[in-house]
């Protein structure tokens, strides 16, 4: 418990030393970049830099507290909110988020897509929400070819599924689903 306790105290200080609010409830905005790592050097650093004027926009023109991070091709923008806003109005306003992202983005020209986390205020949940949205990335990709933001909580189900069940057990479900549809409709 002690090693618990000094693993904690070792992550409220790091998020001090980086101006990371811990106390706040978030989501997390993943914006992946492709072909990122295999650009060249100058190309990738005008895009980080970039991307850190396209978050200081965003948060001004959204009014939402947004922390940036980059890691390889993961720019993310986490969205702090007070504890006492509601997850349906955070949601709301991560939308406003995205959709301010995808405008700028898209004014650079960038080949991109974003995915979101699920709202959360522990301090697991910081890991979590970065897990959440990697996984909604090539799932939403899937499920939504046309689309270029995916939510996690969009495709819960689906994460379900995938954390719980192996390949032949979703495809079995996913037959059955279109045979008994099929049969329905005859």
């Amino acid at each position: 418990d002690t090693d618990r306790s000094r693993g904690l105290g070792d992550v409220y200080k790091r998020q001090d030393i980086y101006g990371f609010d811990y106390t706040k409830k978030r989501m997390c905005v993943n914006i992946d970049i492709d072909d990122f790592l295999n650009m060249t050097y100058d190309k990738r650093s005008a895009i980080q830099n970039n991307m850190i004027r396209v978050k200081n926009n965003v948060s001004r023109d959204c009014n939402v507290n947004c922390y940036y991070a980059h890691f390889r091709n993961n720019f993310l923008i986490y969205c702090l909110f007070s504890k006492n806003v509601s997850d349906i109005d955070i949601v709301s306003d991560v939308r406003k988020v995205t959709k301010a992202l995808q405008k700028q983005l898209d004014a650079a020209e960038y080949k991109y897509h974003i995915s979101i986390s699920t709202v959360g205020d522990s301090i697991a949940h910081i890991s979590t929400s970065f897990k959440q949205s990697l996984d909604a990335l090539p799932l939403g990709m899937k499920l939504y070819p046309n689309k270029k933001s995916y939510m996690y909580q969009d495709m819960l189900v689906y994460n379900l599924m995938h954390s719980s069940m192996n390949y032949e057990q979703i495809y079995g479900i996913y037959s059955s689903c279109l045979l008994y549809t099929s049969d329905a409709a005859d």
